[in-house]
C-alpha cells in the first residue's frame, strides 16, 4: 500500500513537471515564430535592392512600410489594415499568454481542496481607482472570503451573487495558492449540482492554454484583413511591376 501511495504521489508530480514544461515550450515556440518573423522582414528588407521586379513579400512591406505614391489611392486605409492585422497577429499570443499565467499552479489532488458551505458576492472594488475591477468572492460559513476570476464559468449567475443563499462549493487556489480561488464544484445544500468538475477541468485546461482553440479563433477574426491586404498587395506588385 505505501508502495502505490509513492508511486501515484511520484506520478502525479511528473505530471506536474511536465505540464510546467509543456508551458515553457509553448513560450519558446512563440518566441521562435516571433523572431523567424523579424528575420524575414529583415531578409525581404535587403533584398529590396537586388529584386529587378517586385514580389509578393515586397509588396507587402511596400504595404506595410512604402511611399504613399507606391501604394497609391486609398494609401492610409491600405496601409492601416495591414498595419492592424500585424498589430493583432502578435498581440493576441502575447496577451493570451499573459492571461494564461493567472490559471497556472498545481491542481487537485497535489493542491489543497477546500470544502465549504457560503455564499457569493459580487461588486466593483477599487472604487476609487481610475482602475476599478469587478470582485466575485466567496464567502465560507468559517469566516474566510475567497476571490473569483471572472472566468466563462458564469460563477456569478450559478451562485445568485449578492442573494444571501448558501451553496456547498469545494475548488483550490491557483498559482500554488497564491492565486484566485478556482470552483471545481458549486451545489444547491440538497446535493443539486450547479456546477460540475468536468465543465470546471475544461474551462481550465482552455484557459491554461494561451496557444489552444482561443488562438484559431482569433486568428480567424483577422483573416478578412490579410485577404484585403494579399488584394492590395497583389496590386501594389502588378502596378510596380509593370514600372519597372
Amino acid at each position: 500500500m505505501i508502495e502505490k501511495d509513492r508511486h501515484a504521489a511520484s506520478t502525479r508530480g511528473a505530471a506536474f513537471h511536465d505540464h510546467a514544461s509543456h508551458d515553457m515550450i509553448r513560450i519558446f515556440i512563440l518566441a521562435s515564430t516571433f523572431k523567424f518573423f523579424v528575420y524575414l522582414i529583415a531578409i525581404f528588407s535587403n533584398l529590396n535592392k537586388y529584386m529587378p521586379t517586385v514580389s509578393l513579400p515586397k509588396a507587402f512591406l511596400i504595404l506595410l512600410n512604402g511611399t504613399d505614391y507606391q501604394i497609391g489611392e486609398g494609401h492610409r486605409w491600405k496601409r492601416g489594415i495591414l498595419s492592424v492585422a500585424v498589430a493583432l497577429a502578435v498581440t493576441f499570443p502575447l496577451f493570451n499568454l499573459l492571461h494564461s499565467q493567472f490559471y497556472t499552479g498545481a491542481v487537485p489532488p497535489e493542491a489543497p481542496v477546500v470544502r465549504s458551505v457560503g455564499n457569493f458576492t459580487s461588486g466593483i472594488y477599487n472604487r476609487r481607482s481610475i482602475n476599478r475591477q469587478y470582485s466575485i468572492d466567496f464567502h465560507s460559513n468559517d469566516g474566510k472570503i475567497y476571490n473569483l476570476i471572472d472566468s466563462d464559468l458564469d460563477v456569478e449567475r450559478i451562485g445568485q451573487a449578492n442573494s444571501g443563499l448558501n451553496f456547498y462549493v469545494e475548488g483550490f487556489l491557483l498559482q500554488d495558492g497564491r492565486g484566485f480561488f478556482w470552483p471545481t464544484l458549486i451545489s444547491e445544500r440538497d446535493g443539486h449540482v450547479l456546477l460540475s468538475r468536468d465543465k470546471s477541468n475544461q474551462s481550465l485546461n482552455k484557459n491554461r492554454d494561451p496557444f489552444g482553440k482561443i488562438l484559431l479563433w482569433e486568428y480567424g477574426l483577422i483573416l478578412p484583413l490579410l485577404l484585403i491586404s494579399l488584394s492590395n498587395a497583389i496590386k501594389i506588385r502588378n502596378k510596380l511591376s509593370r514600372g519597372s
